[in-house]
């Protein structure tokens, strides 16, 4: 399937997003992120005070859909979602806010009446929490709007639950947030930074309202389009139910459809020069993998409709490991991959910067993949054993992080559990296409296990974690 969506905004080039016609928007009042989700796997997190037992249907839909572990609070989010809806008016988009009135909001579902935007911003609770929730996903699982609706759930404010993570400078505490919708992808927990604003730069892409260039990310990312929309799972208000073990089929055949993401933390939104994996099947045999040039031959034709040749540096059974060329222009490309068996189409989403750090796990988060700078030589600041990987302690202040997607940017700022770290330079790495290098000063009054995350030109990186020693 080749892609032939083009525009002139990038924040109007999200390809199929118009196949979600109701934006549901439910902001609840308090919660941490580790209070709710601190146990959660491959998770940024803390075990805090309630967990799957205590909130089943929270977890569940974690399971089921996508968990974000990176979400911020801002001041005043409910006001801030409520003067969206002038521009909403203005752009003759249906909108109702029904935080008062929950049985309005069911029967409107009953009814397939919803407008394009809703809000469910309750300050208080007939119940618990959690009912409220579920009631409201099972009104839209529960009829024919599911598959044309996505519920975007998040906390206000951590409150008085304390959460470990410290947010980066401008943002409020980490609140817990959850994207749920038929073309939400399977247990995906996403690793991006985002708040509050994230959905109002949601509604402005999916819908096309103008908006100033920003750094906030919308939450497009958590969708998968190449997926069979997946059936509803009713759940129990009360939490006691269980749910089936969900499974994802493909509406294309898997041979032929590329699905391409960054390579650090798993997202749509690449920059030139970015490592990018593109999954698939059948790329090659089992048997033939490898680092072979010839096994494959990418290019990526991108939003002024030049196409160029990519830099491949694996192939596999089912991923194809490749460099976005430098010279691509931001907007929607398409990526074309050729093996001796088949072609394969799918696209990117091209910014300028797109800042990612490796991690030991490849999984966006845990133990950052990078050296410790000693006088005699470099430590490695992890170690994996048995496909468990750990830090490794370090006894120095200079490290020298690897990562994606930064290099293009005007500047760098650094930061680990809030402090800024001294950036002593970036750029790509002189050996390994797409490949690019942080090197840092750290704080010298720190120890123990910190978060390291940077910011290229405003946008935020993923986490990753060192382990420091006291310097004697």
């Amino acid at each position: 399937m080749l892609l032939l969506l083009f525009g002139a905004a990038l924040g109007a080039q999200r390809p199929h997003w118009d196949r979600v016609q109701h934006f549901i928007f439910v902001l609840l009042p308090q919660g941490s992120y580790d209070q709710y989700f601190g146990g959660y796997a491959d998770s940024e997190g803390r075990p805090g005070q309630f967990g799957p037992l205590e909130v089943p249907n929270y977890w569940a839909y974690a399971d089921l859909y996508a968990l974000q572990d990176h979400f911020f609070s801002v001041p005043e989010p409910a006001a801030l979602l409520r003067a969206q809806t002038e521009r909403l008016n203005a752009a003759g988009l249906s909108w109702k806010d029904y935080s008062g009135d929950l049985e309005s909001f069911l029967a409107d579902c009953r009814d397939e009446s919803l407008p394009a935007v809703s809000f469910l911003m309750p300050r208080e609770f007939a119940g618990p929490e959690m009912a409220y929730l579920t009631k409201a996903v099972n009104a839209v699982a529960g009829g024919r709007l599911w598959r044309r609706s996505a519920v975007f759930a998040a906390w206000a404010s951590a409150g008085e639950s304390p959460d470990h993570m410290v947010p980066p400078p401008g943002y409020g505490p980490r609140v817990p947030s959850l994207v749920i919708s038929p073309w939400a992808r399977l247990a995906y927990n996403d690793h991006r930074v985002y708040s509050h604003l994230s959905w109002v730069r949601s509604i402005e892409n999916r819908f096309g309202l103008s908006h100033d260039e920003d750094t906030v990310a919308d939450l497009f990312d958590p969708f998968d389009f190449a997926q069979q929309p997946r059936d509803p799972v009713i759940l129990d208000p009360g939490g006691s139910r269980s749910y089936p073990v969900a499974v994802q089929g493909q509406i294309f055949p898997a041979s032929g459809w590329l699905d391409t993401v960054h390579r650090c933390h798993g997202t749509w939104s690449v920059a030139p020069s970015s490592m990018v994996i593109g999954y698939g099947d059948g790329f090659v045999a089992e048997e033939g993998a490898g680092t072979d040039p010839s096994l494959s031959a990418v290019s990526v034709t991108d939003a002024l409709g030049v196409a160029r040749r990519a830099v491949v540096q694996y192939t596999g059974k089912s991923q194809v490991n490749f460099v976005v060329p430098a010279e691509t222009a931001p907007g929607l490309a398409q990526v074309r991959v050729d093996t001796a068996r088949l072609r394969f189409d799918g696209f990117l989403l091209v910014e300028r910067v797109s800042p990612g750090l490796f991690t030991a796990t490849r999984m966006g988060q845990g133990p950052a993949d990078g050296d410790a700078i000693l006088a005699d030589g470099v430590a490695s600041t992890f170690r994996c054993t048995d496909g468990v990987c750990r830090n490794e302690p370090i006894h120095t202040r200079v490290v020298s992080l690897r990562g994606t997607g930064f290099r293009n940017a005007a500047k760098v700022a650094a930061w680990v559990d809030g402090v800024a770290a001294r950036v002593i330079g970036f750029g790509p790495d002189v050996e390994i296409a797409g490949l690019d290098r942080l090197e840092l000063e750290l704080p010298e009054k720190m120890s123990g296990q910190i978060l390291v995350m940077l910011a290229a030109d405003g946008f935020v990186s993923n986490s990753a974690q060192l382990l420091l020693e006291p310097l004697l």
